[in-house]
């Protein structure tokens, strides 16, 4: 009996209703550009600035099956264009908690979740050819208006493998008006690697553009 209360604690009694605060599902397809800029490694560890630039096209859904748990799915596929010139593949998923939902003059709600993922390296001049890697994330989500939505989201994902230890950081921030929306999105690559140990960071800042499904 109490593992029954425990789940239909987590669970909820039945599924999110569109209207209510608990319905947080975000199905979405968007466009991304970015310029990158940072250092990578030369020879047995040099620092060398470089830069490029990347088109990305991405899917995304989140859905609430419960009122407190659910799942979040993102997939992309893009180009990256630096001296190594390469595609860029990669899918997430995360298992989605909803730990705070509210109703009043702004409705809103976060979401929480843990996961994992595939995808090329990151950053690219790695040169490998993919890695499995574990996925943390989260987003706010803003309803100041029945039509009207804003939501930031972060994701992490630090990688640890023979090339060295990678972490990435993910930060958008978008705002729209019923199906549409446009936003920001910045991505922050840590590389540590080489002996002595050195930093090889990467930045990438551009414009973002999607369509809301659900």
């Amino acid at each position: 009996m109490g593992a029954l209360a425990i789940a239909g604690l987590l669970t909820g009694a039945g599924p999110a209703r569109a209207g209510d605060p608990s319905h947080v599902a975000l199905w979405r397809l968007e466009a991304h550009g970015a310029y990158l800029h940072g250092d990578r490694r030369l020879g047995a560890g040099t620092l060398a600035p470089y830069n490029g630039y990347g088109f990305w096209a991405r899917a995304g859904l989140s859905e609430f099956p419960w009122k407190w748990l659910g799942y979040d799915v993102l997939a992309h596929v893009g180009v990256v264009g630096t001296p190594e010139g390469a595609f860029d593949v990669g899918a997430e998923g995360a298992v989605a908690f909803a730990p705070a939902r509210w109703r009043g003059s702004v409705d809103g709600s976060v979401i929480l979740g843990i996961g994992g993922g595939f995808g090329l390296e990151r950053p690219a001049w790695l040169g490998r050819a993919g890695t499995g890697y574990p996925l943390l994330m989260a987003r706010l989500t803003l309803k100041p208006k029945r039509s009207m939505r804003f939501f930031a989201s972060f994701r992490f994902t630090p990688i640890t493998s023979d090339e060295g230890w990678v972490r990435s950081y993910d930060l958008e921030v978008t705002g729209g008006h019923k199906w549409w929306y446009l936003g920001l999105r910045g991505r922050m690559d840590d590389v540590t690697q080489g002996d002595p140990e050195r930093l090889y960071r990467t930045y990438w800042l551009g414009p973002t553009a999607g369509l809301v499904i659900r």
